[in-house]
């Protein structure tokens, strides 16, 4: 599965299909990439910019990054899924949002899930276990919702919080 949008100002959803437009310098690109093999499944999304990114776009993917950090500490077996979506909502400032994205992967396929907040209290109080498999994105925006970015990679659960199954450095990507 591959999902990505591109554009400016960005659209109002981050995942449209490509369209006939020709690519121009100071498009976003956001992207999720998801692969599944015998049943095990894995996502990660990551932004890129034709050109130079805007200095804002660089601010917000530092407070993303230490969204992710607050939400990998918080991945451990014994919390739930609320107290990882409150992981990610205490990087709100006055300037931007945090709001969790996550969701099961590995050999799951979306519960329990957190899209901005959770569902039920089934998902709520959805107890984390250790070897659980999730693809963590935390979304950074502008209150207005007008801007927004977010990067994620798809981890294990441990007891010293996630680890990352991929390799690839966390990146806000510059194209040309």
């Amino acid at each position: 599965m591959i999902l990505w949008s591109t554009g400016w100002p960005q659209p109002p959803s981050n995942q449209y299909f490509p369209t006939g437009r020709k690519l121009a310098t100071g498009d976003m690109i956001s992207t999720e990439c998801e692969a599944r093999w015998g049943g095990y499944i894995a996502q990660n999304t990551q932004p890129l910019f034709v050109g130079k990114a805007p200095d804002e776009y660089h601010r917000m993917f530092a407070l993303q990054q230490e969204a992710i950090a607050a939400c990998y500490d918080a991945l451990r077996p014994g919390n739930t899924v609320n107290d990882v979506i409150e992981a990610a909502a205490a990087l709100t400032t006055d300037e931007y949002q945090c709001r969790l994205l996550m969701h099961a992967r590995g050999l799951g396929d979306d519960s329990p899930i957190a899209i901005y907040a959770a569902r039920d209290p089934l998902m709520r109080d959805w107890v984390i276990e250790e070897n659980a498999t999730f693809i963590v994105k935390p979304m950074i925006n502008t209150h207005d919702n007008a801007r927004r970015l977010y990067w994620g990679d798809t981890v294990f659960v441990t007891p010293e919080g996630a680890k990352r199954l991929g390799t690839r450095a966390p990146a806000l990507i510059e194209i040309g």
